[in-house]
This record gives structure tokens, C-alpha cells and sequence, in this order.
């Protein structure tokens, strides 16, 4: 893939907007923004297994919000371990 190295000990990238996070399950992709006045988007998705998610808060306490949330929603996954294949 072409992008920018952001962080070499951990095999982040940035492309076109996108935080390109390499892990030995697969790529993960992020993205996430606020206005300065307490709205506040995140976004992650995993094109491997098809899961994602979009966080959209209106608080000063956004970023702690979509921060607790993923770290439960991480563990979880560990928890879990991988999604069963897609059925044809």
C-alpha cells in the first residue's frame, strides 16, 4: 500500500485521511475528527473480517467517551477471538 510512516515501532500508516494500522490479523482502518467545539467523529473499520463502527458524540467528553468505548468493544474481540467465515 502507499502511505506515510507515522510510527515505525508499530507499523502505522496514514493515506488519504485514512490511519492504516498493520496487525497480523489484517489491516486496520481509522479515521476521526472534531470541530474544536466538542463534536467529535471516529471511525474504524476491518475490511478482513467486514466489521466497523462510527462514533459520533456533541460533548466536551467526547473523546473520552469513544476511547472507553473502543477499549470495551477491543477486549470483547479478544475475548471473543475471530468471527466465524461468512456461510455461502
Amino acid at each position: 500500500h502507499q502511505g506515510i510512516a507515522l510510527m515505525s515501532s508499530n507499523q502505522s500508516y496514514a493515506s488519504f485521511g485514512w490511519a492504516i494500522q498493520q496487525r497480523p490479523t489484517g489491516n486496520l482502518y481509522s479515521h476521526g475528527g472534531s470541530n474544536g467545539s466538542g463534536f467529535r467523529c471516529y471511525s474504524r473499520f476491518d475490511p478482513k473480517i467486514k466489521t466497523g463502527i462510527v462514533i459520533m458524540t456533541n460533548g466536551i467528553g467526547g473523546a473520552k467517551l469513544h476511547q472507553a468505548l473502543l477499549q470495551r468493544i477491543d477486549r470483547a474481540a479478544e475475548l471473543l477471538g475471530p468471527p466465524d467465515p461468512p456461510r455461502n
